[in-house]
């Protein structure tokens, strides 16, 4: 009978250790950004403090951000500039920018 406790007991723990694994909250957001051609990408805060520029070829650039407001710009490889877009990073979600004649936001 003793064992058979200690056996119940074990297996109440690891089904407690198993059950808090699965309570993380995300913290931070994921941005994605899909550039048709090469560009120079520009992602600012709200308050205007930049905090990516980077040259993507063609490609795809992704990158983790905390949750909050960004401001998005591009500089086309022959040169011009897209103007400034804002978009939001939320938790747990993918913000997706697509570069081309016009920027459309999406969560997912």
């Amino acid at each position: 009978m003793k064992t058979l406790l200690q056996i119940g007991i074990c297996l109440l723990f690891a089904a407690g250790f198993a059950a808090c694994e699965s309570d993380e909250t995300p913290t931070t957001g994921h941005l994605v950004v899909n550039s048709g051609q090469a560009a120079t990408i520009f992602i600012s805060t709200e308050a205007g403090n930049l905090l990516i520029g980077k040259e993507v070829s063609g490609g795809k650039f992704e990158t983790d951000l905390n949750p909050g407001n960004y401001s998005f710009s591009s500089t086309p490889g022959g040169g011009g500039s897209s103007g400034i877009n804002y978009f939001q990073i939320r938790a747990g979600h993918t913000t997706v920018i697509y570069n081309s004649s016009t920027i459309t936001i999406t969560h997912k």
